[in-house]
């Protein structure tokens, strides 16, 4: 069973590493701290359920966009690397 490549989902698998990055630092546990996770769950699990939902869409367009930034400074360097070794 032949499989077809999908430059969507081979960028998204790409970005993984920089979602990672973006999601597991200090800065951001503190902002998760400031919430009162086990109060949410034990009052309304489903609020809670929506909170996570939300916050791993959030961490996953900024890894998403730190790599696209990424990705287009290196296109940058690449275009200005010859004129600059002139």
């Amino acid at each position: 069973m032949a499989i077809k490549t999908s430059r969507v989902i081979n960028y998204l698998g790409a970005s993984t590493f920089m979602v990672y990055l973006i999601h597991d630092n200090q800065f951001f546990y503190d902002i998760w701290r400031n919430l009162d996770w086990l109060a949410i769950l034990h009052n309304n699990p489903g609020l809670y359920i929506i909170k996570n939902i939300y916050w791993v869409i959030i961490m996953f367009a900024l890894g998403v966009a730190s790599y696209t930034a990424y990705i287009l400074i290196e296109k940058l360097f690449k275009l200005i690397k010859p004129i600059a070794i002139k």
